[in-house]
């Protein structure tokens, strides 16, 4: 059972309208993106922090509420990307510079706040090849944006195009069904009956098959015992009690030997008072 449920649930991912794979595969990279970050940019926020407050902060104080705001920070980069995808396709030239201001914007503060102390991270282990090597400002902020494109550009075309609209149409409340879905989809009750039917089949199935294997332990025995038991009811009454062999449990249950047997000792039994009277 556990390997069927397990095949019925591979079958429905991969035939699916609905791109689970890449779905599951964005939140993945956007929770790797988020750690990642967390870990470079700790640091920072806790020097920030501790200039405003004027108090030392710990560093599980920080990291926690630092990475769910860098992992909303990662979905919201990939919602823009969709959007401008969406918009360019429809030719809106308004809303396509609208969206790309706000892409530039989100560009500038990814590369100033992530992606440059990801890039500064690096160049010890650049500096320890040459000597006198010195990145500078500009070619930091080059590195960083090259980087963004970069990793933005791989994520994006192998799995994030397809899994942020999805994931959009569940944060705004559009549901899960594609158009494709909408015109040829069952209703609700009809998956959960069906579902129910399949739970029943293959709950059925596993009784079967537990009786043939219980069956296949006691049968044999029970054969024996069976046998025993027909050779005296011949000797006494001229019938089997059981028909041999068993195949199955339910051969056992049959009454209709018995009752019949029964019924022939009170014919005889009558006739036996009969002819005393």
């Amino acid at each position: 059972m556990p390997f069927r449920m397990l095949k019925n649930v591979g079958q429905n991912v991969l035939s699916s309208d609905i791109p689970w794979v890449a779905v599951n595969l964005t939140l993945l990279w956007a929770l790797i993106e988020a750690t990642i970050f967390t870990y470079v940019t700790t640091p920072l926020v806790i020097d920030t922090f501790s200039n405003i407050t004027g108090e030392s902060l710990s560093v599980g104080l920080i990291r926690i509420p630092l990475f769910v705001f860098l992992f909303f920070v990662v979905l919201g980069s990939y919602a823009v990307l969709s959007t401008m995808v969406d918009v360019v396709k429809q030719k809106n030239v308004s809303a396509i510079l609208g969206i790309t201001v706000i892409e530039i914007i989100v560009l500038m503060v990814e590369v100033v706040f992530l992606y440059r102390e990801f890039v500064d991270s690096l160049v010890p282990w650049l500096a320890q090849y040459s000597e006198g090597f010195e990145l500078g400002v500009f070619w930091t902020l080059a590195v960083s944006a090259f980087a963004w494109f970069g990793i933005r550009s791989l994520s994006w075309i192998l799995f994030a195009s397809h899994g942020t609209p999805t994931i959009m149409r569940v944060i705004q409340g559009k549901g899960l069904a594609t158009e494709k879905r909408k015109e040829n989809s069952p209703r609700v009750s009809d998956i959960s009956f069906d579902f129910m039917n399949k739970i029943k089949q293959d709950s059925e199935w596993i009784q079967n098959k537990g009786e043939d294997v219980l069956a296949s332990f006691m049968l044999p025995p029970l054969q024996v015992v069976a046998a025993g038991l027909n050779f005296l009811t011949l000797l006494f009454i001229g019938k089997h009690l059981f028909d041999l062999p068993f195949n199955k449990f339910n051969d056992i249950n049959k009454t209709s030997t018995i009752i019949a047997m029964h019924s022939h000792k009170q014919t005889v039994s009558g006739k036996v008072q009969a002819g005393k009277a």
